[in-house]
């Protein structure tokens, strides 16, 4: 099929005048270079094709001479490139391949149209992915991140990576960053190696289109044009014994929404820390005076787990009890919502440690067997999220529940210590005059036909955990609203018993617990009981609802 697209492709092309170049070039991809019409006239475009599929957009690249190269524009990359199009917003349709690839040519012709002749149209797309550009240029040379900084300060520091020497890490505390990135890497070599100064600039850069520097002097320039302030400070900067005493320079400068900075490359390739082949230079001489520019790359907490724009559980105290089939899931979903961020966090309990037998539907592996689960966890998740504030405690809660947070999870599935938490919190909320936790239960139904959550709030209206019970005289319960329509046929080990579910049913009710936990953050906590079954299984039709309180419930209506 594909060799059909590329024929069709190759022959749309020619009608439009392109030309085939004989060679793919030495990354593979086949180069149509010809003329686009524009506003007013054309241009010299090449056209670059490796995708067949058209799941990677086709390249547009204007060439080296072009005025539109020698400024800093937006939607133009270093190397000449169009962004055309956003990657994910447009699928294009391989069924129709000239459709796909006329769709890619207007596309460029209408942005390199506004470019040409109206680009303050586009000055507000420069300065909002100013950072884009900024890192992009063929002095690239790192990659620079920060696990969270405060920018008011006045200077950071840089911490090195002994494995990926071209990653780096801005801070402005370097000891808590280096304990952050040994926990991740721990077979890496973390060190400070640079202090650099930063300049704070009010404003969004750039306020025009200029090119952008490559030395140091141009570097000077560019800032007299865009700030005489930032300029005047980088001056000072320059003919202090900050610069003169050390035998490299970098600096930060801190925009409100963008960190940039540069490293003098000079000192760095005589230090050794760059070698020459890496900048394509052939001699030392051709390094002075040049810079890389780099953008930082954003990793803290608030970034990471704000990306989704849904609310975050920072600052929030959460208790999950319960680190088995779902709670281990489930520890991964509140974590990656930001459980244990700002001054929240995150206390798992489990009295048991991991059988071999757990692991297969387990989040944790066979490196954990015989490791108390919930101690295995948040060591799994603190590697994987080193600021977490995440708790284990490895004991049953059998005497007293602590409702000092603001969120309780039964994650167990066991009925003993959910009727105990139950009990406790209602009989509690009582005496605290409603000023309790909300309970989160979650549970699985049967053999794992169906999944089920329930919201406890201190609504004495509805249903407690026990009211989704009717209890006899005899002490007896039974199901108000049974899900399953068989009864459980439970596995006998030894003098142990298991109960058998697909591994996929202790995720697909930590996902529903997580979703009831996000609803909870939105404050709509409506419907309070939720239900999820299998696909074809034998169940009942039971929708989520307010499960009213029950009127002779032995716990909520008689405490």
């Amino acid at each position: 099929m594909y060799s059909r697209t590329r024929m069709r492709i190759e022959n749309h092309l020619a009608k439009k005048g392109f030309n085939h170049e004989f060679e793919p070039d030495e990354d593979g991809y086949h180069i149509f270079r010809g003329k686009l019409p524009v506003k007013f006239g054309s241009m010299h475009i090449s056209i670059k094709i490796k995708d067949w599929t058209l799941g990677e957009y086709p390249c547009i690249q204007i060439p080296d001479d072009h005025p539109l190269r020698q400024k800093s524009m937006p939607h133009i990359n270093y190397d000449g490139t169009v962004c055309y199009a956003e990657k994910g917003t447009v699928v294009l349709n391989v069924t129709y391949p000239e459709k796909a690839i006329e769709y890619c040519l207007q596309q460029a012709s209408h942005v390199l149209s506004i470019l040409r002749f109206r680009p303050q149209q586009y000055l507000d797309d420069l300065k909002r992915d100013f950072w884009v550009y900024w890192s992009h240029q063929k002095q690239h040379i790192f990659r620079v991140q920060t696990l969270g900084f405060d920018w008011r300060q006045d200077c950071c520091y840089v911490i090195g990576d002994s494995k990926q020497p071209l990653d780096l890490w801005i801070t402005s505390d370097s000891d808590t960053c280096i304990s952050q990135l040994q926990t991740m890497h721990p077979d890496h070599g973390y060190v400070r190696l640079f202090t650099f100064p930063i300049i704070h600039y009010p404003q969004s850069l750039p306020s025009g289109f200029r090119k952008l520097p490559d030395t140091l002097q141009e570097l000077l320039s560019w800032l007299a044009l865009e700030s005489q302030q930032a300029h005047r400070k980088l001056t000072n900067i320059l003919a202090s014994r900050f610069y003169t005493d050390y035998n490299h320079f970098g600096c930060l400068i801190c925009t409100p929404d963008q960190q940039l900075g540069f490293i003098e490359l000079t000192e760095l390739v005589e230090q050794g820390v760059l070698n020459l082949a890496t900048l394509g230079i052939t001699e030392p001489s051709q390094a002075k005076g040049w810079i890389t520019r780099f953008s930082v790359e954003d990793q803290s907490p608030k970034t990471v787990h704000g990306r989704n724009q849904q609310p975050m559980l920072d600052n929030k105290r959460i208790l999950q009890i319960g680190a088995g089939a779902i709670g281990g899931y489930l520890t991964d979903i509140l974590v990656r919502l930001g459980a244990g961020t700002g001054l929240g966090a995150l206390t798992i309990v489990d009295p048991e440690v991991l059988e071999a037998g757990n692991t297969s539907r387990h989040r944790l592996g066979m490196e954990a067997v015989g490791q108390s689960k919930a101690e295995a966890l948040v060591h799994r998740m603190k590697k994987e999220f080193p600021w977490a504030n995440l708790i284990s405690k490895n004991e049953r809660m059998c005497d007293e529940v602590d409702f000092d947070y603001d969120l309780i999870i039964d994650a167990t599935g066991d009925e003993p210590t959910t009727r105990f938490l139950n009990g406790e919190h209602v009989l509690n909320g009582v005496s605290q005059k409603g000023a309790m936790p909300s309970v989160l239960y979650a549970w699985i139904a049967g053999e794992g036909e169906a999944w089920e959550t329930l919201l406890v709030e201190n609504d004495r209206k509805l249903a407690c955990r026990e009211c989704l019970y009717f209890h006899e005289d005899s002490g007896n319960r039974k199901l108000r609203f049974p899900v399953t329509k068989k009864d459980p046929r439970p596995l006998h080990v030894g003098c142990q018993v298991t109960m058998p579910y697909a591994v996929t049913v202790a995720m697909s009710a930590a996902a529903l617990a997580g979703e009831v936990v996000v609803d909870w953050l939105y404050g709509k906590v409506q419907p309070h009981y939720r239900v999820r079954t299998r696909t074809g299984a034998d169940v009942y039709d039971i929708q989520d609802v307010d499960i009213p309180s029950q009127r002779d419930c032995p716990v909520c209506q008689k405490t």
